[in-house]
């Protein structure tokens, strides 16, 4: 085992947490599925139930996947809970349970899975906890990158998703299914990392991912209240090797209701950049 201390009676003791969790959370969904039947019974006739659950539940699953492209009607159902190794994970798989639970019962239903959701694309303005803008708020402090061929970018602009899901909801035409709204097609970073330079952050030159995680590490006071966080976050493979998902349908569904995903150029990254300034999250 890597770490100081961690023995391999720790990690059973946590597979064992882990397992209870999930039995403590199907219990849970099995308690509240009548909840959902009486919901539907009430509501039958109503087209007003959305919901929007992220895709952190497949990307746990990503690892054995290799690559592969998640459909947007992937049955989560099929997917089991114990494997998903945080609460926050879990919590997202039980609420698309009971929606579907609920659809079964008759009452129409849309399941949007958003994925990573970047600054608004009029004012740059950002989740100040989101990988991607601490891991090029980073990039641009230390002016340094990391080569990683795997390294892409899946953001969508979260104004345009807000648009998209009340668009979609207002329309009717995604209910009945689970669609993904995300971008289908992510950026490689080496093009984001470009998009920054032309935007006046020029990256100066490239390095390992070890070499540079441990620049971070080294140089941790240099990025400020953001440090330690972006420590963790580039220890994390997941950050390196993205899930990949499908979006046919959302791409079709949007087109449709006359909106346009906005494009990562060097003008929105821009924006990016100048409200990360602005914020003091990069000097």
């Amino acid at each position: 085992m890597g770490g100081a201390g961690v023995t391999d009676g720790h990690c059973a003791a946590l597979r064992r947490a882990r397992e209870r969790g999930a039995a403590v959370l199907g219990d849970a969904l099995n308690q509240h599925r009548g909840d959902a039947h009486r919901a539907a019974a009430v509501c039958r006739g109503w087209r007003c139930t959305t919901l929007c659950v992220d895709q952190l539940v497949l990307s746990w699953e990503n690892a054995e996947a290799d690559g592969a492209r998640w459909a947007e009607n992937t049955d989560l159902g099929l997917i089991d809970i114990a494997r998903l190794e945080t609460g926050y994970a879990q919590t997202k798989w039980v609420a698309e349970s009971l929606v579907w639970a609920a659809a079964a019962q008759g009452l129409p239903v849309a399941v949007y899975r958003p994925g990573n959701l970047g600054g608004d694309s009029t004012t740059g303005a950002y989740n100040p906890s989101d990988g991607n803008v601490l891991l090029l708020a980073a990039c641009a402090v230390l002016g340094v990158a990391p080569e990683v061929p795997r390294w892409l970018f899946e953001s969508s602009p979260v104004d345009f998703v807000a648009k998209a899901v009340v668009a979609l909801a207002s329309a009717g035409s995604t209910y009945g299914r689970a669609v993904h709204l995300t971008d289908a097609n992510p950026t490689p970073a080496a093009e984001v990392l470009a998009l920054m330079g032309a935007a006046g952050r020029p990256v100066k030159s490239f390095t390992s991912k070890a070499e540079w995680i441990a620049m971070l590490i080294e140089r941790k006071v240099d990025l400020g209240t953001f440090g330690e966080t972006v420590v963790a976050l580039a220890s994390d493979k997941a950050v390196w090797e993205p899930c990949l998902f499908d979006a046919t349908e959302f791409d079709a569904a949007i087109t449709a209701v006359g909106l346009e995903r906005p494009r990562l150029d060097a003008a929105l990254i821009g924006k990016y950049i100048r409200r990360m300034e602005a914020t003091g999250l990069i000097a």
